[in-house]
C-alpha cells in the first residue's frame, strides 16, 4: 500500500533538509518529486510504502532556525536535524539501536561531530564526510549504534555539531540531546533459588517470581502458559519499586485438570495485546503413590528389616528423596526422624518404575515398638507396625 505525505515549511530561503521520520521499521520512505520554493514555502513530497494494514506515526522534521555564516562565495543556510532514536527511544533489552544525527550536506562545508553519554565522551561512533542519501535529500551523518543494546545503554545522549567552511573557518556550533530509555525483562523467571525446573511435591508452597523494567500505565505484566492464556490470576501479584513491576506466582496446589508439567513464563500485554514475553520455566508436579511393605516380628537382639516403595508417573525420571519416622505416640510432639546410623541404617534401591527403601534395625531392642513410616518428597505419610512376641 502507499500514501503520498507532503511537507511545507515558510523559510526565507530554498536551503532547507527535509526529513520524514517515522516509528515503523516496515515503512519505506522516498520523496516523490524535485522540492519546490515558492513565496517563501518550501515544499517536498514523499512517498510511502508500508505493508498492508501498518499503522505508524509520520512526522516531517525540517530546521528553519537560520543558522548561517559567510563563505567565499555566497551566505549558506544550514539545516541541523535533532537526534533520532531509530526507530524510537524506548528499545528492548538485547535489540540493534542506533542514534544519529544529521546536516544538510553542501561540499562547501566541513562537519566535526562529538557525542557524549551523561557527560562522558563516546569514541565507539561512526561519522560520514561523503553524503548520505535518506528520503530524497543529502546529509552529513554520523551515528552511534549498539547490535544488542544493554542496560548499560541507557541514558542521555548528547551531541555538538560544529560547522566550517572549506577554508577551515568556524560557522556555528550548535548542541543537540536525546534520551535512549531501555526496558525488558530484569529478572528472568525463577524460584528462590534460581531454578527454571521446579518440582512441586505437594508438601511445600511454590513461589515463583519474574521481574520487568519500563511498563508504562497501560501495560501489565502476568504469567501465561504456552499458548500465552493468563495462568491462574488469582495467584498472581505484582509490584512496583524503582520503575522495576515483579510478579508474583504462588502456588498452594496442584491445579486441577492440569498434567505432571506446565510450562510458564511471563508476558506484558497492553490491553489484550502481547508485547513481549519471557523466557520459559517448567513446573513439575511429583506425587509419589508410597506403599508399605508387610509388618515386621523381630526376636529381641535380631535385626528387624521394613521396608517401602514409591512409585512415580514419569517413571523416576528425578527419583524421590526416601526418609524413615517413627510415630510419636508418647505425646503430641513431631515424629522422630531416623537418621543413619549403627542403630537405622536405609538403603534405596531403584526397581523399574519403582524405588524401594529398606530400614534395617540393627539389634533391635523393646525401645523400637512401635509404627514407622517413609515419605517420599515429603508425601502423605503410609503407616507400618513393628511386633513380636519377644519385644
Amino acid at each position: 500500500e502507499e500514501a503520498t505525505v507532503t511537507c511545507l515549511v515558510k523559510a526565507s530561503h530554498d536551503v532547507i533538509g527535509f526529513h520524514v521520520v517515522h516509528d515503523k521499521t516496515k515503512f519505506n520512505v522516498e520523496a516523490a518529486a524535485d522540492r519546490k520554493f515558492e513565496a517563501g514555502v518550501a515544499e517536498q513530497a514523499f512517498k510511502i510504502t508500508a505493508s498492508k494494514g501498518a499503522v505508524g506515526e509520520v512526522r516531517c522534521m525540517a530546521d528553519v532556525q537560520e543558522d548561517f555564516f559567510e563563505t567565499s562565495v555566497d551566505r549558506i543556510t544550514v539545516a541541523i536535524l535533532d537526534v533520532s532514536v531509530s526507530p524510537g527511544g524506548k528499545r528492548n533489552v538485547g535489540e540493534s539501536v542506533a542514534m544519529s544525527a544529521l546536516v544538510t550536506y553542501d561540499n562547501r562545508l566541513k562537519v566535526h561531530f562529538s557525542w557524549t553519554k551523561d557527560g562522558k565522551i563516546l569514541k565507539a561512533i561512526s561519522a560520514s564526510e561523503d553524503p548520505v542519501t535518506i528520503d530524497g535529500s543529502q546529509f552529513f551523518k554520523s551515528e552511534v549504534s549498539f547490535e544488542s543494546v544493554s542496560w548499560d545503554d541507557e541514558g542521555k545522549y548528547s551531541l555538538m555539531v560544529k560547522v566550517s567552511d572549506a577554508a577551515g573557518n568556524a560557522g556555528l556550533e550548535k548542541g543537540l540531546q536525546s534520551e535512549l530509555t531501555v526496558h525488558g525483562f530484569r529478572r528472568q523467571p525463577s524460584n528462590e533459588d534460581g531454578r527454571t525446573h521446579v518440582v512441586y511435591t505437594g508438601e511445600d508452597e511454590v513461589k515463583l517470581t519474574c521481574s520487568y523494567q519500563g511498563l508504562d500505565e497501560s501495560e501489565s505484566l502476568l504469567w501465561v502458559d504456552e499458548s500465552d492464556k493468563t495462568f491462574y490470576e488469582d495467584w498472581q501479584t505484582s509490584e512496583l519499586e524503582d520503575g522495576i513491576t515483579t510478579s508474583i506466582l504462588q502456588l498452594k496446589e496442584w491445579p486441577e485438570g492440569l498434567n505432571g508439567i506446565a510450562k510458564l513464563r511471563c508476558a506484558v500485554f497492553k490491553g489484550e495485546e502481547l508485547q513481549a514475553t519471557s523466557d520459559g520455566i517448567t513446573l513439575e508436579s511429583h506425587e509419589y503413590e508410597i506403599q508399605m511393605g508387610p509388618d515386621v516380628n523381630a526376636m529381641l537382639g535380631e535385626d528387624a528389616k521394613l521396608t517401602c516403595m514409591a512409585s512415580s508417573p514419569e517413571k523416576l525420571k528425578h527419583p524421590p528423596t526416601m526418609t524413615w519416622f517413627k510415630k510419636n505416640t508418647a505425646s503430641e510432639d513431631k515424629d522422630i526422624f531416623l537418621e543413619d546410623g549403627e542403630h537405622f541404617i536405609t538403603n534405596n534401591k531403584l526397581d523399574g518404575t519403582w524405588l524401594v527403601s529398606t530400614l534395617t534395625i540393627a539389634e533391635a531392642d523393646q525401645n523400637d515398638i512401635g509404627e514407622y513410616y517413609c515419605k517420599a518428597q515429603y508425601d502423605k505419610p503410609a503407616y507400618i507396625e513393628i511386633s513380636g512376641e519377644d519385644l
